[in-house]
């Protein structure tokens, strides 16, 4: 085997390895995106007493 087939072998080893690794990337991005999203609405919820998805005004008591 010559150069040129260890060449294509590597290059293939490692264009697999690097999709392997950006979907397991992108599965973990969203779940960590979903953990937090209620933790951000949460936190803009008590700073502006504005709620950010239907924009009703809270009043303090």
């Amino acid at each position: 085997m010559g150069v040129i087939t260890y060449s294509i072998i590597l290059l293939s080893i490692v264009l697999v390895s690097y999709h392997i690794g950006r979907v397991v990337g992108q599965k973990q991005g969203l779940k960590n995106g979903i953990v937090y999203s209620p933790i951000k609405l949460r936190k803009e919820l008590l700073k502006n007493r504005v709620c950010p998805i239907c924009d009703r005004v809270f009043e303090e008591k």
